[in-house]
């Protein structure tokens, strides 16, 4: 009985690792080859939509670095600003109609991806984004949680809400589903990066805009958003 008793207690913890490895190794591995084609392609164009968000004065200082087109999602354009900045443009569709107010979400359960799904990496610039391989629908409710220190609302109104933050990670999900995207600093450990996240509602969609300097860690001021993004 006790020889029983020892085989079980050595085959228990043997039974629970092999479950747990199942679910945050093989799971994933399955799920990312259920959905292939979900990787970036590297474009030199930008969508007219994204730089209707501008103002004009910025349109003259902005350089496309490139946009990323990803199967299922709204491409990532990443851009240079008056040769000091760093701009990130990520659009999400939307229900029509709706109002950036009862859209966005302060979501403090929202942590890091599921291992339940399978995610992308592109670098870009010291940071780090990591996107859901999948097909992202409109949404109705879009969920979001930053991370870091130092967040201060900037400047809100019923299109456009403003925010700086030394950014940990910022991640963002939609409707009930897991968690759809991470922004954070690029590398394991890195340090907090002083970053502004910009987020401008039309009735084409939500649209995400990162602004971190291209100079070190200087942090990015209310004036060069208010140059840059239109009201």
């Amino acid at each position: 009985m006790k020889n029983n008793w020892k085989k079980s207690s050595r085959i228990l913890p043997w039974l629970l690792g092999s479950i747990f490895l199942a679910y945050i190794i093989i799971i994933p591995v399955i799920r990312y080859f259920k959905n292939p084609g979900y990787g970036p392609v590297t474009s030199l164009t930008i969508p007219a939509d994204y730089t209707n968000i501008f103002t004009d004065q910025a349109k003259e200082k902005l350089v496309l670095n490139a946009s990323y087109l990803i199967k299922g999602r709204e491409p990532f354009s990443v851009l240079k600003y008056d040769s000091s900045y760093f701009v990130l443009v990520y659009k999400m569709k939307t229900v029509p109609g709706s109002n950036l107010k009862d859209l966005l979400k302060h979501d403090s359960t929202l942590f890091g991806r599921s291992i339940m799904s399978s995610y992308n990496i592109l670098d870009v610039n010291r940071v780090r984004l990591s996107f859901r391989r999948d097909s992202v629908s409109a949404a109705g409710s879009i969920r979001i949680k930053f991370y870091g220190d130092s967040l201060i609302s900037q400047f809100e109104s019923d299109s456009l809400f403003d925010y700086s933050i030394n950014l940990q990670k910022f991640v963002v999900g939609y409707g009930d589903k897991s968690v759809d995207l991470t922004v954070e600093p690029s590398y394991f450990l890195a340090p907090k990066l002083p970053i502004r996240v910009v987020l401008s509602k039309s009735e084409r969609g939500l649209y995400f805009v990162f602004l971190w300097n291209m100079k070190g860690d200087a942090t990015v001021t209310s004036d060069v958003i208010k140059e840059l993004i239109r009201s």
